[in-house]
């Protein structure tokens, strides 16, 4: 099936076959200590991100650096409460 107009602006007229995609693991499990703990009200250390999602059955958490803070959003988005 030929692609379409769109498409082909989209990818500036290049066709052919889409990459192989790479297997491997997007999550790994954080090694620095207290990553991901509960949210207490200690003083974060310097870097730190103490995350909260609105509605989600995950408490506060706080994370080592954005990449881990950001991993913990989306888990916590995925586990939402029942808005009935």
């Amino acid at each position: 099936m030929p692609a379409r107009k769109s498409a082909k602006e989209w990818n500036a007229g290049q066709t052919g076959e889409s990459r192989t995609p790479i297997r491997s693991s997007v999550i790994e499990q954080c090694t620095v200590e207290r990553c991901g703990d509960v949210a207490s009200s200690r003083r974060l250390p310097r870097g730190w991100v103490r995350t909260s999602v609105s509605e989600s059955s995950e408490p506060a958490r706080e994370w080592c650096s954005g990449w881990c803070s950001t991993v913990g959003i989306a888990l916590a988005e995925l586990r939402m409460q029942d808005a009935g």
